[in-house]
């Protein structure tokens, strides 16, 4: 039993990539080369949008297979420079039954949401940086020892500031279960 197809290329400098589910795994090719990956040997599935991208409602889906490596299939077709094409409407139901026979072959897969830690903890940072630079700026205004020249850096701060704020309050990792993905509302 094969199911839900989906076709998407990841950037402008890679063939596009197609996925299927083939009964035991998920398989793709790009033209040049193909793979595939047993349900069975899947051993995470990281499930996230994107809330801060260029690209309204970016979705990923991030298959992690036992002993390293996998891949990630997005909602997001790169057509060329400049320009994308939203693939949610096949990307929804393809990534749903991956999901059902993911769990399916190993109840124990770790289902995951948000980016992942080391992207997670550099949106911290600059969300910490940047109250930092805002905190150092108003020091110096109060004290009448702020630098004209300043001006556009902490203009550049307090622009960022809210990107910085949703990236480290919606993309925080976290586990969860099949019922849970669905709940996130992530296969909407």
């Amino acid at each position: 039993m094969t199911g839900p197809l989906h076709r998407f290329r990841p950037n402008v400098f890679v063939p596009e990539r197609v996925f299927r589910l083939e009964d035991d795994a998920l398989a793709w090719s790009d033209g040049r080369n193909a793979g595939r990956i047993p349900y069975a040997d899947i051993v995470s599935l990281r499930i996230y949008a994107i809330p801060a991208s260029i690209v309204p409602g970016m979705r990923r889906c991030v298959v992690r297979r036992r002993g390293g490596g996998g891949t990630v299939i997005g909602s997001t077709h790169y057509v060329r420079l400049g320009v994308t094409e939203d693939r949610s409407a096949s990307w929804k139901p393809f990534v749903r039954e991956l999901l059902v026979r993911v769990v399916a072959a190993d109840p124990a897969v770790v289902l995951m949401t948000g980016q992942g830690w080391t992207m997670w903890s550099l949106w911290i940072a600059l969300l910490a940086g940047s109250l930092a630079v805002l905190l150092g700026a108003a020091a110096a205004l109060f004290a009448g020892d702020f630098p004209v020249g300043a001006i556009a850096a902490v203009a550049v701060v307090v622009a960022l500031l809210p990107l910085c704020w949703r990236m480290a309050g919606r993309s925080r990792p976290r586990r969860l279960d099949a019922a849970g993905v669905e709940a996130a509302g992530l296969l909407e």
